[in-house]
């Protein structure tokens, strides 16, 4: 890299994308003799950790591209102010950035768009909000799950049509996002769920059966989760989870978009008290309490936990109906489900979407190399 700094001085343009091995002292003998540089892409160079002399040595810089680059220190880039002509920055990746980069952001003069993601940005609506006030023509990309939100402020919709962030909802929204975060902290067994690209308020969510060789040997983590013994195992039933803009204060209405014969599943609708729809949908009286179980305490990890157990726990109906009726049509129900390409989102046969979280099954398969030993 010195030779190339040394022999292009009057370099406008770099990219050093995936040199792994790229180091601090290689930015140092860009940034002392490539004064002209206007581009420089230095995604995957994990080990570099400073780009002060990018930014003392490069005041023609327009672009900056650190995707990846986990261990650059957030001190170092503040000293991107010095860099006037500065229009694009991208710190996605980028471990140690927080709310503090965001406060420095508004210092630098000519900076157009601001791509953000897997960072350490701890109060997003607050810091991403005040810096919307102070920088109105600053575009924010913000990629979470492999999802883009583009300008995370207003953007976010709260339907399928497109309606921005107001006061009766914002509410809910800042609860979806908090929910979004355990979900993503704390992966369920047998468990996924995301809201859907357009929308915070619909998500789409993947019950799976476990199957005879992971009951038994995962069988004290189902037997506290209520999950041994089910008869269906191997299915993936998909539902769809849409929240009202009260929400946490009501609860949110379950469509299974998967056939599921069940005691307590009727047509596509779930009799479960903490859902909006036992009471539309299967009590009588519509004049009551919204539902008989539901509380604003509740999460999106809460509904997934009850329904899961619900779901999967086999238990006669109310109304006394035989469970053969619905045990001889479940061999085909799990065929149809497993066969299901739904319309709404990418869900596909050998392409489950949300898909479910590694991290769990990593740390199952570490639990049970505990038992063998």
């Amino acid at each position: 890299m010195d030779k190339i700094a040394h022999g292009c001085p009057l370099l406008t343009s770099l990219s050093v994308k995936g040199c792994n091995l790229l180091t601090n002292q290689a930015l140092s003998s860009i940034g002392s003799r490539c004064k002209h540089l206007k581009t420089l892409n230095c995604s995957k160079c994990y080990c570099i950790t400073s780009i002060v002399a990018i930014a003392d040595g490069c005041p023609n810089l327009e672009e900056l591209i650190l995707t990846d680059c986990q261990y650059i220190t957030e001190e170092s880039m503040f000293t991107l102010d010095k860099c006037e002509k500065l229009k694009f920055l991208d710190v996605f990746g980028c471990r140690y950035v927080t709310d503090n980069l965001l406060k420095y952001v508004e210092d630098f003069p000519a900076l157009e768009e601001l791509q953000l993601g897997m960072n350490k940005i701890m109060d997003q609506s607050h810091a991403l909000k005040e810096l919307q006030t102070t920088k109105p023509s600053l575009r924010i990309v913000q990629t979470r799950q492999g999802r883009v939100v583009d300008n995370p402020i207003g953007a976010l919709d709260a339907s399928a049509g497109g309606t921005p962030i107001t006061p009766q909802n914002s509410s809910a929204l800042r609860s979806l996002l908090r929910d979004l975060k355990e979900i993503e902290k704390n992966p369920l067994p047998l468990v996924s769920a995301l809201p859907l690209e357009n929308t915070m308020f619909v998500w789409h969510c993947n019950l799976k059966g476990p199957g005879t060789c992971f009951t038994r040997r995962f069988s004290f983590i189902l037997t506290h989760c209520r999950l041994e013994n089910t008869p269906y195992a191997g299915a993936i039933f998909h539902i769809q989870l849409t929240f009202p803009s009260t929400y946490p204060s009501t609860p949110p209405s379950a469509t299974i978009l998967t056939q599921l014969p069940h005691p307590h599943v009727h047509n596509d609708k779930i009799c479960l008290d903490i859902l909006s729809d036992f009471q539309t949908y299967f009590e009588e009286n519509k004049t009551g309490p919204r539902t008989r179980g539901w509380s604003s305490a509740y999460t999106v990890q809460t509904i997934l936990l009850q329904l899961q157990a619900f779901l999967m726990e086999y238990k006669e109906n109310s109304e006394g109906r035989p469970l053969d009726q619905y045990l001889s049509k479940i061999p085909q129900a799990i065929k149809t489900a497993n066969q299901f390409s739904c319309p709404t989102c990418s869900h596909r046969p050998g392409q489950t979407w949300p898909p479910f979280h590694v991290r769990y099954y990593l740390s199952l398969c570490m639990l049970f190399l505990i038992m063998l030993c």
